[in-house]
């Protein structure tokens, strides 16, 4: 195993990214060459996080929740990427504020409308059930294509970072 694979073992990533990074011999390889957006905000997230590179990264994100928030029409979502995108080009207390109570309030505005979905289609006794069936859904929904494209998003926005 190369150096880097020892130090991204240290880690903890998922044992699938862990064995897809082993096919390349240096960080910058893997990181250009990942189609996975999710595995590149994990590592970013994890290695070098400066606030600079923390504003990037919410940043990065922030343009990743816009390309699926047409799928969840209730403003208070639209409003925590507002606010999240505020507070990374403006990172003052305030601004940091009204991206915590909007981010709050997306997460409920999301949350109830998994939860009357997930009522109407498994009834309340299996409501846990569904949730984690909804969830799965969703991602499997979303598919190679977007990942990929929150990948080149990430790497729009970040730099591989020093490892």
């Amino acid at each position: 195993m190369q150096p880097w694979h020892n130090k991204l073992a240290a880690l903890e990533p998922c044992s699938e990214a862990l064995e897809w990074a082993k096919k390349y011999s240096t960080v910058q390889e893997a990181w250009d060459a990942c189609e996975r957006g999710d595995w590149l905000a994990w590592f970013a997230g994890r290695v070098g996080l400066t606030p600079k590179r923390r504003r990037q990264l919410v940043l990065a994100a922030v343009d990743i929740a816009e390309t699926v928030a047409h799928l969840n029409p209730d403003p208070r979502v639209m409003e925590a990427i507002t606010a999240a995108r505020t507070w990374a080009n403006n990172p003052t207390e305030k601004n940091a504020a009204a991206r915590d109570a909007a981010g709050a309030a997306a997460r409920d505005a999301a949350g109830a409308a998994a939860r009357d979905a997930a009522r109407d289609a498994a009834g309340a006794a299996a409501w846990d059930a569904a949730w984690d069936a909804a969830g799965d859904a969703a991602w499997a929904a979303a598919g190679d294509a977007s990942l990929s494209n929150s990948a080149q998003i990430i790497r729009k926005h970040l730099t591989c970072p020093k490892f």
